[in-house]
């Protein structure tokens, strides 16, 4: 029986316990930010010295992407200037003129069948890029593309593939994609709209059942080889590498994240050093907390910090 009743009474306390709010320490007022100067020179060592001992620390720079007046999200515009680039390689074979660089602003997007390629305007721009001349990947050089641009729609980017009859064109090559890029100019200067990992290239084949291509798509790389040659398979056969719709006018870039200075269980700091690389004047965040399961107390502290040449 007394076995059965201190295992009660235990049960009751840890209950009891789990009930309790759990209290955090309320000297969090006590944090506070100094600088020696208000004004540093670009490269210089910028020292920020603490007062008190909040659990978390968080620094928000006021640069791009680390500015706390965009903590919510940051969408920006984007500007007129459209430029894309790549990197391309080509092996295999003998025959010509089989890659192309196309551009479209009225593609319906449906890339299951061949007929929605077809029936959309696309405009060649294969002159304005350097194309590989060997296994070697070559640099497209970054070309301005904004001329193409119709306001209100999106983009989409593709890369051609031709086979012609290899008995008299010669043996189909391998052309190999890489390295893609589209970027934009912004009021924070040049973002990137789309690159090999996110654009979302697709292969669309012209004849899948009759002449399949080769060609396959990886997140690094877009692979283009036509169909196996023989002499009852020796036609004239496209296929296509097409992106998704990129959109170009605003640029959802999510929240501008703080850095972590200070965690919970981190000991004591007095202070924390940074480095700005560009002039400017930057609002500076600091946000200390003390924060558990049942609270959460915070403090923040601000600074105008300016950087010369």
């Amino acid at each position: 029986m007394k076995i059965k009743y201190f295992s009660l009474l235990l049960i009751i306390s840890i209950l009891t316990a789990c009930n309790e709010e759990i209290e955090v320490s309320k000297n969090i007022d006590e944090f506070s930010v100094t600088t020696s100067t208000t004004t540093y020179k670009a490269g210089e060592t910028i020292n920020f010295n603490f007062t008190g001992n909040p659990g978390i620390i968080s620094f928000y720079s006021g640069e791009v992407g680390s500015d706390y007046a965009f903590k919510d999200g940051r969408v920006t515009e984007t500007e007129a200037t459209k430029t894309m680039s790549f990197t391309s390689s080509v092996s295999l074979g003998d025959q010509p003129n089989q890659l192309f660089v196309m551009v479209s602003s009225d593609f319906n997007g449906n890339r299951l069948d061949f007929s929605n390629v077809e029936a959309a305007t696309w405009t060649d721009v294969t002159s304005r890029f350097k194309l590989g001349t060997s296994a070697s990947f070559l640099a497209s050089g970054n070309k301005d593309i904004s001329d193409l641009v119709v306001e209100g729609k999106p983009l989409y980017i593709a890369f051609k593939y031709v086979t012609r009859p290899q008995t008299e064109n010669g043996v189909a090559r391998q052309w190999m994609i890489r390295n893609f890029v589209l970027t934009t100019s912004s009021p924070i200067g040049t973002l990137t709209l789309a690159d090999s990992k996110n654009a979302g290239f697709m292969i669309v084949d012209q004849n899948p059942l009759t002449y399949p291509a080769r060609s396959s798509v990886s997140s690094t790389t877009v692979t283009l080889l036509g169909h196996n040659f023989t002499a009852e398979k020796d036609t004239l056969s496209e296929n296509w590498a097409i992106s998704n719709p990129i959109n170009l006018g605003s640029i959802d870039q999510g929240p501008d994240r703080p850095i972590a200075v200070k965690g919970n269980s981190d000991a004591r700091i007095d202070s924390f050093s940074y480095v700005y690389q560009k002039p400017g004047t930057y609002k500076v965040w600091f946000i200390a907390s003390n924060t558990n399961i049942d609270q959460n107390l915070v403090v923040i502290r601000q600074l105008d910090i300016t950087i010369t040449e």
